[in-house]
């Protein structure tokens, strides 16, 4: 008996030890909670880390009013402008509607274009699958005369936060008109710019001039220059001429 006493006087000691530990924990960790929005607010809504989501949840808990988030996009190196007109069909474009969608990662715009002009068609590759693997927004229908592309930038409100994205594509304006070299699927009226940055892209004036949207200088910019004077007239007219030159080989054949 005189041995079991201690022994007991400890258990009991301990037992306390931890019940006191255990409490001073849940204490501290209710009051690192209620001090650090951002992880009470991750916690109980269980975002996923790093998503949209969990972002627009921080900015919410600190009180902003604004996410401002960005996305690098990747593609070829730009074309000669041979290259170009042998590879891509070269088309006029207004921009009539612009939508933002958001993701589990970020946003994506969907451009929607009336086509003004096609200077060349070009068939879609045969070793290029994009187009199969993307999804139309189901709210944009795009009619005969006109062509969907995808961007990067593009702003959108989720809960009350907005979410501004920036990319290193272009942001097409409505008030603009644009020569573009795009590798374009008919069937789905789906086009793409194949080369990465604001490079290759061109607006037309009211007189059809081109200018380049980029200060580079690069084969493709600088041989419209140089071959055609910037104009879409003169490069249309060397199209039309190459093409039917084409379908009279082809007949003599």
């Amino acid at each position: 008996m005189k041995h079991l006493i201690p022994r007991l006087a400890v258990a009991l000691l301990t037992f306390a030890i931890g019940i006191t530990a255990s409490m001073s924990w849940k204490a501290y960790q209710r009051f690192i909670n209620s001090n650090e929005p951002e992880l009470l607010s991750a916690k109980v809504e269980q975002a996923e880390y790093g998503s949209l989501k969990w972002h627009i949840q921080q900015a919410e808990a600190r009180g902003e009013k604004e996410f401002v988030t960005g996305v690098l996009g990747c593609g070829m190196g730009v074309s000669t402008l041979n290259e170009a007109l042998s590879n891509y069909s070269v088309v006029v474009l207004q921009l009539i509607e612009k939508r933002t969608y958001a993701e589990n990662h970020g946003l994506h715009t969907w451009y929607k274009f009336r086509v003004l002009e096609t200077l060349s068609h070009k068939p879609l590759p045969h070793y290029s699958r994009w187009s199969s693997y993307v999804p139309l927004p189901s709210d944009l229908p795009v009619g005969a005369d006109e062509l969907l592309m995808q961007g990067g930038d593009g702003s959108i409100v989720i809960d009350g936060i907005m979410v501004i994205q920036h990319s290193n594509s272009p942001d097409y304006l409505p008030s603009k008109q644009y020569l573009l070299f795009v590798e374009l699927d008919s069937s789905r009226r789906l086009a793409v710019v194949p080369w990465s940055d604001e490079i290759g892209i061109f607006t037309v004036d009211a007189d059809g001039v081109v200018k380049a949207t980029d200060n580079l200088s690069y084969n493709l910019k600088d041989q419209i220059g140089k071959r055609f004077g910037n104009s879409v007239e003169r490069l249309k007219l060397y199209l039309d001429r190459k093409r039917t030159a084409k379908q009279v080989s082809s007949m003599r054949k």
